[in-house]
């Protein structure tokens, strides 16, 4: 397996991976890379780099990128059950149902954040403010490093990864 640095399937830079094992036998399963610093650096980089256009991506798109992860996620669900399923030592019937619940966040997420609209307000409560108004602009969250979670790893995840990639840190104007 491969690590994603920006759009790059790359090894990490000193070669050293993790083993990933079946839980019941010990067998190896595949190995991931064992990210460097130097790697960890790049990848906080190349976000820092990209997340103007992804600010500047409507949540309209987002959704339809999110949707069609959800899609993926779906097709791709029996394989992906498996291989929870062989690393963590669920049943496959909770392991599928965990890998179907992911797809259902992100469309949750994705059907939300069409309805996330801020607030107006007037603000006469203090002297020399009876013209104002306040108002929210919604803008990016920013970079992020999420903990994955080892009891439910795909669904837990997916929350947070389709909160990030949709919502927005409402700032006062």
């Amino acid at each position: 397996m491969k690590m994603y640095i920006g759009d790059e399937a790359r090894d990490s830079r000193d070669g050293k991976v993790i083993r990933v094992l079946n839980s019941a036998t010990l067998e190896e399963i595949d190995t991931v890379p064992a990210a460097t610093p130097e790697d960890i650096d790049e990848a906080i980089t190349l976000a820092y780099e990209n997340k103007a256009a992804w600010a500047a991506t409507t949540v309209l798109e987002r959704g339809r990128i999110l949707t069609r992860a959800a899609d993926l996620i779906l097709e791709h669900e029996d394989e992906l059950a498996l291989s929870l399923s062989t690393e963590m030592g669920k049943i496959f019937r909770e392991a599928k149902g965990e890998v179907h619940c992911a797809s259902e966040i992100l469309r949750g997420y994705v059907e939300q954040a069409k309805h996330f609209y801020g607030e107006t307000m007037t603000t006469d409560a203090q002297t020399g403010t009876q013209d104002d108004i306040i108002f929210t602009i919604h803008e990016p969250l920013g970079i992020v490093a999420c903990i994955g979670p080892f009891n439910y790893p795909v669904e837990l995840c997916m929350h947070k990864i389709a909160s990030v990639a949709l919502h927005r840190q409402l700032r006062g104007a």
